[in-house]
């Protein structure tokens, strides 16, 4: 069900897209639904982090209370680490890119609104294409994000795999080379 949520969105940026011709005029109501959905996909990931987190450091002060009423007696209580964290939420590459896919989308419809609202004209200049650019690297980054998704197919997921470890060398390569 996520899966078909996300593609829909995927392809719903990507129809937006196409359809901003300039960032001058109105803005149209593709536009403000996509931005309500970009929103409430933020609020999923602030509202992950809450379970992510706080989930797991509540249980771990629970355990930490009384660690013999879930840990045998085999396993040392002072092992007991918290299995999620803030921090790790926040280091995930994953959720790296959804925050910054959003704060894109959200950067475009700042521009858009303050173009809409103005009298002078817009166009031909940087302003005019600015929302269009960063559409279209947010778009970019949000079918980026389906390679997350691609790793638990048996095929393509151990080339993903292979090509991730992979680029650590090749960054280091053009570093060299340049």
């Amino acid at each position: 069900m996520h899966f078909c949520f996300y593609v829909a969105y995927m392809f719903y940026a990507a129809f937006v897209l196409m359809r901003q011709d300039s960032a001058e005029g109105d803005i149209s109501g593709y536009e403000i639904f996509f931005w309500v959905w970009a929103l409430a996909r933020e609020v999923g990931e602030v509202y992950e982090l809450d379970e992510f987190s706080f989930g797991g450091v509540r249980m771990y002060t629970s355990l930490r209370l009384n660690p013999s009423s879930i840990a045998p007696p085999c396993i040392p209580s002072h092992t007991l680490t918290p299995p999620h964290t803030p921090y790790r939420y926040i280091r995930d590459f994953w959720n790296q890119l959804d925050t910054g896919t959003f704060l894109l989308i959200m950067a475009a419809a700042a521009v858009r609104i303050n173009n809409a609202t103005r009298e002078e004209e817009w166009e031909g200049s940087f302003v005019d294409v600015l929302p269009r650019t960063i559409y279209a690297i947010a778009v970019l980054l949000i079918f980026l994000r389906v390679l997350q998704l691609l790793t638990y197919q048996q095929t393509v997921g151990v080339l993903f795999i292979v090509l991730s470890a992979m680029g650590n060398d090749v960054v280091y390569f053009m570093v060299r080379f340049l």
